[in-house]
């Protein structure tokens, strides 16, 4: 099981980054589910917000986070 602590750095700035969570709101709206996303934590980093990121499971997130290059 992935960890938090397992986290890699963000490969662009090597800052730590943070796991957040958010309300997903698919068609219909009703249907809401909580989703989460690896974020650099860096204001200046390139890599920015990208909405596609988001997992509907911590460990499926961190894992996407971990295979970037």
């Amino acid at each position: 099981m992935i960890t938090m602590d397992e986290l890699k750095p963000c490969p662009f700035c090597g800052i730590i980054p943070k796991l957040q969570t958010d309300t997903r709101y698919p068609r219909p709206k009703r249907l809401a589910v909580k989703a989460y996303e690896v974020v650099c934590q860096n204001d200046d980093c390139i890599i920015g917000f990208v909405d596609e990121r988001y997992r509907l499971s911590a460990k499926e997130a961190i894992e996407a986070w971990n295979r970037r290059v």
